[in-house]
């Protein structure tokens, strides 16, 4: 390990102290949308979905008032009918699906999970559609697939099918040691079970300390490599971290170069700037 190395890693590892010292005096919310994995979901045309109808069956996939829409001529194996797009799940992991649903007339329809490899469904549900669209919503958990497929089976009817808002997230668990559990009376969270650092970690689209208390960074950028390494022997932006903190502000942007005018940058000035910062009860963010 060389020097400047040494020094990033004192940093590291001064920054997961800070944050078992460091919380915002007045916790904010953040507020965030879990990624959906289902490309155009709302159907806006069809793209991203495909289509499948094995003989004898017969059909069509088209859109019609804002929805997918599965037209199918005739009925046999449940199999024979299909609207599928792939996806990208991990294995272990649980997930959140949700879709509305409808058709011409009541009907069966079968939403699986399939491994496209062998063909196999790792997961499947049964639902009776009506003609009055209904909110599906289902919690799963991803087995192992090398060609993952989300799939609704709509082969055993003749009556088509309309598909609309179909949303695959990562499921936000709030419970058990695996998922972590939500700020507690104390207002302090506990880490999930899969987090295995000793830093921040986030839970349900909030961002927490070492300690689990909810904390939204809030500062400044500090241009200590412009004028606390230029050579003139004045440590301008150093100077300024404690006016930085009289503001409030929890973090700081420590804006740094390994090389600067000309030549490499002080690295002890780094581990000074960054020891400064954490004694005035701010995290330190380094940007090389």
């Amino acid at each position: 390990m060389n020097q400047l190395q040494a020094v990033l890693f004192a940093a590291l590892l001064i920054s997961l102290a800070a944050c078992s010292q460091v919380e915002p005096d007045e916790p904010d919310t953040l507020t965030t949308t879990a990624t959906n994995l289902i490309e155009n979901g709302s159907f806006n045309g069809t793209d991203g979905w495909s289509s499948y109808f094995a003989s004898p069956l017969t059909g069509s996939l088209s859109t019609e008032d804002g929805a997918g829409k599965l037209g199918v001529q005739s009925s046999g194996d449940f199999w024979k009918a299909q609207l599928y797009q792939d996806v990208n799940v991990q294995e272990g992991t649980t997930y959140a699906l949700s879709f509305k649903a409808r058709a011409t007339g009541d009907r069966p329809l079968r939403v699986a999970l399939r491994d496209t490899s062998n063909y196999e469904d790792t997961w499947d549900a049964s639902l009776d559609l009506t003609t009055s669209a209904q909110t599906f919503s289902y919690t799963l958990s991803a087995a192992a697939m090398s060609q993952p497929q989300l799939i609704f089976y709509a082969g055993e009817s003749n009556k088509d099918v309309y598909i609309d808002d179909v949303t695959l997230s990562v499921s936000e668990t709030t419970d058990g040691d695996d998922g972590g559990t939500p700020p507690d009376d104390s207002g302090s969270a506990s880490r999930p079970g899969y987090n295995t650092s000793e830093g921040f970690f986030t839970l349900n689209g909030e961002l927490y300390d070492a300690n689990g208390n909810a904390f939204l960074p809030r500062g400044i950028n500090n241009g200590h490599v412009w004028f606390d390494d230029n050579g003139d022997g004045v440590d301008e932006a150093y100077d300024s971290l404690d006016n930085i903190a009289e503001f409030g502000f929890n973090a700081v942007r420590i804006v740094w170069r390994t090389e600067f005018v000309d030549g490499p940058t002080d690295d002890a000035k780094l581990e000074k700037i960054i020891a400064r910062t954490v004694q005035l009860g701010m995290v330190p963010v380094v940007e090389l």
